[in-house]
């Protein structure tokens, strides 16, 4: 399609709004102004035997001035928007990380403050970005790491008779399933 071109094209509306496809439409995003998308009714295609629900989606390809305009304004939506993004998943993590450590429960509480005392503590989930799609202009999901274990215990003896009373706490309902121990399992 030439610079300024209309296009109008007929697409199932299984393509249109399937998640998997969300590149396709954030390449069109980047490249052509959508002009319209028209629903047909599912006769539209019935006298060829198709019973296909589709749409018309109506393009307009970018100039070159359009399309520079474009990409300032993802850039400047992006980083005004990733600033905050990162703000509020800091501030989430921070505000359910013990919950999601102690679940609430008081005697699981305990048992973590003492460990704490002795130099083992269990380490809150944080966020990170996936790697970002493949597609032009992806937007990386927001991950989590699992919750984890630190150790920096001096005290070998209590720090071992501390274990087992983790350990009755990790195999009681306390314990989150699918979470792990991290690097220091092997240990214990």
């Amino acid at each position: 399609m030439e610079r300024k071109g209309s296009n109008g094209i007929v697409l199932p509306d299984g393509n249109l709004n399937n998640p998997s496809l969300t590149w396709l439409w954030r390449w069109c995003e980047g490249k052509a102004k959508s002009l319209a998308v028209v629903g047909l009714p599912e006769e539209t295609f019935r006298s060829a035997d198709a019973t296909v629900k589709a749409s018309l989606v109506f393009l307009k390809r970018f100039s070159k001035d359009d399309q520079k305009a474009w990409d300032a304004a993802w850039t400047a939506a992006k980083a005004t928007h990733d600033a905050a993004f990162e703000a509020e998943r800091d501030k989430l993590c921070d505000a359910f990380g013990t919950r999601i450590i102690s679940g609430d429960d008081k005697d699981a509480a305990r048992v973590l403050k003492e460990l704490s005392a002795i130099g083992i503590e269990r380490v809150p989930p944080a966020w990170f970005s996936a790697d970002a799609p493949p597609y032009p202009k992806g937007i990386s999901a927001t991950k989590l790491k699992k919750v984890g274990w630190a150790d920096s215990a001096k005290d070998r003896k209590k720090a071992a008779a501390l274990v087992i009373t983790r350990r009755l706490w990790e195999t009681s309902d306390h314990f989150s399933p699918g979470s792990t121990l991290g690097a220091s399992r092997s240990r214990w």
